[in-house]
């Protein structure tokens, strides 16, 4: 977390946006061990993220040297001026939203060779930046003995706005999906499963609580940041209107905080 809000790619994702603001989205990691067949189908990164604008960053950051035997990224060239086709599976081309006016990506996997594909050897300290339309994917890491880890770290600038409705309809056929929707399943709260009232229960005595002001979002004083850090996305989801800017509610604030111009930030995490 100290990395992604105090670290250097905020300053480098505002160089490039030409933006005075920048917020941090989010992060994931991916591993790949050594051996492993499994590639990284060619995706865009747009589809999965519920807002719209054109001030986004993807920054692609090496823990290991990575080439393309060992599964570094390659990106279509010019394909970030391309529209945003619907997610897959990542893992497979599977289609994961049941819009079907939406196209699927052509088949880049079996045909690298019409496409103008770059692949970027990297070494820790790099970082790749790609905009969230740009067609990326992996082969598999089919070294003997090398491992590939990479965290994937997203900011976003001034003109980003969320959707609350987006199309992406995130299906349940495989693994990754199923993870998927369980993040959207836990901001409804319509399953009777006591895991999710009890989710709702703290969930709404803790809006509560910040609707009086006795324990608002990003106190440093407030017992409850662990919590407020974990769920906040989640209340996102819940409370946030189609249009509006991500500095516009505290849960927005704390999800996805300000992080350039750089202040010094307040957390007992």
């Amino acid at each position: 977390r100290k990395f992604n809000l105090e670290g250097p790619l905020a300053e480098i994702c505002s160089s490039l946006l030409k933006g005075n603001r920048i917020r941090f989205w989010g992060d994931h990691c991916f591993l790949k061990e050594p051996g492993s067949k499994i590639r990284t189908a060619f995706h865009q990164d747009a589809p999965y993220f519920p807002f719209y604008g054109n001030d986004a960053c993807v920054c692609w950051v090496p823990v290991d040297s990575a080439t393309k035997e060992s599964g570094t990224m390659g990106y279509v060239r010019g394909s970030h001026q391309w529209r945003e086709f619907a997610p897959n599976a990542l893992v497979t081309r599977e289609r994961m939203s049941n819009d079907e006016n939406v196209p699927m990506l052509p088949n880049i996997e079996e045909r690298e060779s019409e496409y103008d594909i770059a692949y970027f050897d990297v070494e820790p300290g790099d970082v790749i930046v790609h905009f969230p339309r740009t067609v990326h994917g992996s082969l598999g890491n089919v070294s003997n003995h090398r491992r590939r880890l990479a965290a994937s770290v997203r900011y976003v600038g001034e003109d980003v706005r969320w959707v609350a409705d987006k199309a992406t309809e995130i299906g349940v056929r495989n693994t990754v999906a199923r993870k998927w929707k369980l993040q959207r399943d836990m901001t409804k709260f319509g399953s009777s499963n006591l895991f999710y009232l009890w989710e709702a229960s703290k969930y709404f005595a803790r809006g509560s609580l910040r609707s009086t002001n006795i324990l608002p979002l990003g106190n440093e004083n407030c017992l409850l940041d662990q919590f407020d850090y974990r769920h906040s996305p989640h209340w996102c989801y819940l409370e946030m209107k189609t249009g509006e800017d991500l500095g516009a509610r505290d849960c927005s604030r704390c999800a996805f905080p300000l992080v350039y111009p750089r202040k010094k930030l307040k957390s007992k995490l």
